[in-house]
């Protein structure tokens, strides 16, 4: 029996070109939905070229120069409407509950579809000591919790975001956890064969680490990434390599792991760090205070401004090259939604290290130590402690990467798009 496909608008304050967990996660759905059969459309500001020709229509517009929140969302109580009735959407995904929940709750009576609204962090979460969350602005947590308690249907990345979305009003039978996903074929194909230097390279970890195999299938010489950037990867390198993964802001904790690097390389010597993220070459000047200029490195933001990026597989080659030589990956965060960063590294088949938060603790096995270690959200102490037990056992590391992997099947976007359309089905039918 032919199933009918879904009109679905996915509204998004932010798209691409700009490089995101929250972009990608849209982008993904959207493309996941595409391969489904069903018609998604993206409604986003016009922040910069598209990469190429994609599969689904996206509507851009011109965010106003001035007005601040008030003109953007004044503008989308026309946009949203027009969008959804041009590209004969069954109903209205808006991404974030400041703006695009707002604005397609408060345009309901125009647009008359169901509203389904995921929060990914950013606008529903406070942290107060961090300066942290939308929320924090009165005006903003208003329209936040009128949406929560309007919304047709509720998508919660995490446990704490479902938890946070009751607190501010909503109904909890109207909540779903559903969280993002990972392009498990392209961080597979990373992880048995990538491409590099322009062409299709068969790869094999040696000691932990990518080294190119030879036409014959034996082992070849380690070799050279076009990057300095990753020349520590190479098999002469007999030291651990970590790799953390994010912007420069305080609730990514990148300080703390700083601090704990020191205890790190005094009791692993060799270990080395790589940052990356837009901004945290600021860091610098902390790493070089703690003595850490030799066993630190900061790759800023990644793929560098101006990089053309794939339609199908927009996430930045340069990420998957850093995850895929990498022996450790760490997630420092003092707050979270549900980063897409833990799952890519988990489908990397990388063991993992993260704070013990919401978002982080979801990747990780029921029984700690499954795939990863879990740890207090800003204890520089027992952060060394976990990052130096798995630096030194390499046989450990191994048998917890294969897992993650094994794990990270789960959130194959396939799989996350078709939980999604179950949530579309459901406000359909009840609308």
């Amino acid at each position: 029996m032919m199933v009918a496909s879904l009109g679905v608008l996915l509204a998004t304050p932010n798209y691409l070109p700009t490089i995101g967990g929250a972009e990608l996660a849209v982008h993904q759905l959207a493309l996941a939905l595409s391969r489904a059969g069903h018609r998604p459309a993206v409604l986003c500001p016009d922040l910069g070229p598209l990469p190429g020709s994609l599969p689904f229509p996206v509507w851009r517009y011109a965010p106003p120069r001035r007005g601040g929140w008030r003109a953007h969302l004044g503008l989308l109580l026309a946009a949203m409407p027009f969008a959804a009735r041009k590209f004969g959407a069954d109903l209205i995904h808006a991404h974030y509950a400041d703006t695009m929940g707002w604005a397609a709750i408060a345009s309901r009576s125009f647009h008359r579809r169901p509203v389904i609204v995921t929060s990914h962090g950013a606008d529903l979460q406070k942290a107060p000591s961090i300066g942290y969350g939308l929320r924090l602005d009165r005006r903003a947590d208003a329209r936040v919790r009128r949406v929560m308690k309007c919304a047709d249907a509720l998508v919660a990345i995490s446990a704490e975001i479902a938890e946070e979305m009751g607190a501010a009003g909503a109904e909890m039978g109207r909540v779903i956890q559903v969280p993002n996903g990972v392009d498990l074929a392209w961080m597979t194909r990373w992880r048995e064969g990538a491409v590099l230097d322009g062409g299709s390279v068969p790869l094999v970890k040696v000691a932990g680490r990518l080294h190119r195999s030879s036409p014959d299938g034996s082992e070849a010489e380690g070799f050279e990434r076009s990057s300095d950037s990753f020349r520590s990867m190479e098999r002469d390198d007999p030291g651990c390599h970590i790799v953390a993964v994010g912007r420069n802001h305080a609730k990514k904790g990148f300080e703390v792991l700083l601090r704990a690097m020191g205890r790190v390389v005094a009791e692993q010597p060799g270990a080395r760090l790589s940052i990356a993220g837009e901004g945290t070459e600021q860091l610098e000047s902390l790493a070089l205070e703690l003595g850490l200029g030799n066993e630190v490195k900061f790759l800023g933001r990644i793929p560098p401004e101006g990089t053309p990026l794939s339609v199908e597989h927009p996430m930045p080659v340069e990420l998957a090259k850093l995850l895929g030589g990498a022996d450790l990956f760490v997630s420092p965060s003092l707050v979270e939604g549900f980063p897409l960063v833990n799952v890519e590294a988990m489908a990397a088949g990388l063991p993992l290290v993260l704070t013990d938060i919401s978002g982080n603790r979801e990747v990780v096995g029921e029984e700690d130590g499954e795939n990863g270690l879990l740890v207090p959200a800003g204890d520089a102490g027992a952060l060394a402690e976990a990052i130096v037990a798995l630096a030194g056992d390499r046989g450990r590391r191994e048998r917890m990467g294969q897992r993650s992997a094994s794990m990270a099947k789960a959130y194959d976007w396939d799989e996350i798009a078709r939980r999604h359309v179950a949530v579309y089905r459901g406000v359909s039918r009840e609308s």
